[in-house]
């Protein structure tokens, strides 16, 4: 589940729970190739950082990281936790995404609100709209 491929494109990050629980996994893409597992402790939905030197990953109580190589031959280092966060879980899709740099997060926040429907709003280009209608004097 959860599949992400690497900036590079040759890598693909995914949790599975061949081991008996999730854990996040890497392999080439997309030609496959040797299986990595990444995390130990468990581990959902990875994403990857703009430069394809972090993999970001959810433990159930906090969001990790590990460092990582994608050459030729995929190195990663110890996973690590980076905070302790809750989030809104929406699977099959991961309930949070992580800017280009890096540094950044946005997350689906778990509000404890009752099942239903939700909704959400993305606005993007909302400053060249609003020239459109009000142009500057």
């Amino acid at each position: 589940m959860s599949p992400a491929i690497s900036p590079s494109g040759g890598w693909i990050a995914y949790q599975s729970n061949q081991s008996g629980r999730d854990e996040v996994y890497v392999q080439r893409y997309p030609d496959g190739g040797r299986l990595q597992q990444i995390t130990t402790g468990g581990g959902l939905y990875p994403r990857w950082s703009g430069d394809g030197r972090e993999l970001f990953f959810w433990t159930g109580a906090a969001l990790g990281v590990v460092a990582v190589e994608g050459g030729a031959e995929f190195r990663h280092g110890n996973p690590r936790e980076l905070f302790k966060t809750s989030f809104a879980v929406v699977a099959p899709t991961a309930p949070y995404d992580v800017a280009p740099d890096g540094q950044r997060f946005v997350f689906v926040r778990d509000e404890g609100r009752q099942p239903g429907p939700a909704q959400f709003n993305f606005v993007q280009g909302w400053l060249q709209e609003l020239t459109k209608q009000v142009p500057p004097k």
